[in-house]
């Protein structure tokens, strides 16, 4: 009977998922594409942070994607990778944070969600492709922070693969993309000064 348990035991360990015995963390971080189809395709990702426990918990928000200056992060606190698993260089502001002032410090209560939308091309030289993008957000609990550190605890988000469209991407930042023109269309005479309206591309989010 008791060989019969313990075989019992083993085989209910091997059949149950890794994720059901892992013990959930006071924090989840997750990373979505935006459900918004043009945004998506611009490279904005959507990141959720919640608070599991049943204490409150501090964010240092100079380190953290949950808190932007519009469309800019405040610190390289993302992890962007090419399709080929090369790292994507960072373009964007670096803040000192603030350390021991408690307005630097955003604050989860228990059971808390908070959610920002990131424009990686923004802050990230991701110009047009299929990357990856993991976060990493940093945290501590009310109590047990040194004002002089930052944050020790992490929380580590999934890893999100997303396409960004090149030709939206380059409208955003104002770049003019060249217009193709079939060999069959009339080229204007070099004297001409007329110009041709400059199309629009709807980028209202």
């Amino acid at each position: 009977m008791l060989h019969s348990l313990r075989l019992f035991a083993m085989t209910l360990l091997a059949i149950t998922p890794l994720t059901a015995l892992c013990a959930t963390g006071p924090l989840e971080v997750t990373l979505r594409t935006s459900e918004n189809p043009q945004e998506a395709e611009l490279g904005i990702v959507v990141v959720t942070v919640t608070n599991q426990s049943d204490r409150s918990l501090l964010i240092l928000t100079a380190d953290s994607a949950l808190v932007t200056d519009g469309d800019h992060l405040f610190n390289d606190v993302m992890s962007v990778t090419d399709a080929d698993g090369h790292a994507v260089a960072y373009h964007g502001r670096a803040v000192r944070p603030a350390l021991g002032n408690p307005q630097a410090y955003a604050t989860l209560a228990p059971g808390e969600r908070k959610e920002s939308r990131v424009d990686l091309p923004a802050n990230y030289a991701v110009d047009g492709g299929t990357y990856t993008v993991t976060y990493t957000q940093r945290y501590g609990e009310v109590g047990e922070m040194d004002p002089d550190a930052a944050p020790a605890r992490e929380a580590h988000s999934n890893a999100l693969k997303f396409y960004a469209n090149t030709n939206l991407i380059q409208a955003k930042r104002g770049i003019k993309i060249p217009r193709r023109t079939s060999s069959n269309e009339p080229k204007s005479s070099p004297t001409s000064t007329a110009r041709e309206p400059a199309g629009r591309v709807n980028l209202s989010r």
